[in-house]
């Protein structure tokens, strides 16, 4: 709890929490904790920001420690080229390209997710204009629980 010692140990450990943490963190910086899925979203932004070639070989920790109850650590190995997945994630584009709502809009959205939860013959209502070209979204609910999804669009 010293804060003389703390302050030296971040000062040493700076430029390797530069290189070894900081290129992961564009999509949690974006989008927040998102949980279980912070671990890929930080696997997404590693290979987003790191040459192929820089990571050739090398042994990643991935590791989200959960809600209390369980964590998930596992490790991979950079084996092939990651070129053609950074290339089609666009990782980077996609983050900036991603509106800021205030934080009523998303209170409203799971309250209308709520209210809904396991309705029977429901159409969603509400402009699609927010979802990604080419994603999937739920069209409909029928009387037997049958869920229909529609592909928006790629312009």
């Amino acid at each position: 709890m010293d804060k003389v010692v703390e302050k030296t140990f971040l000062t040493h450990a700076a430029d390797a929490y530069k290189s070894q943490v900081v290129p992961g963190t564009d999509c949690v910086k974006r989008c927040g904790n998102m949980y279980t899925a912070s671990l890929y979203g930080a696997f997404a932004s590693l290979i987003a920001n790191v040459e192929s070639d820089a990571i050739q070989g090398k042994r990643i920790g991935l590791f989200a420690f959960g809600s209390g109850c369980a964590a998930s650590f596992f490790g991979v190995r950079i084996n092939g080229s990651t070129e053609n997945i950074r290339s089609k994630m666009n990782l980077i584009k996609r983050l900036e390209a991603m509106d800021v709502v205030p934080c009523q809009d998303y209170v409203t959205a799971l309250k209308l997710r709520e209210d809904n939860h396991n309705a029977v013959e429901y159409k969603p209502q509400g402009s699609i204009d927010n979802i990604w070209p080419g994603a999937y979204y739920l069209n409909g609910v029928d009387k037997l629980y049958r869920r229909t999804y529609t592909k928006k669009p790629v312009a």
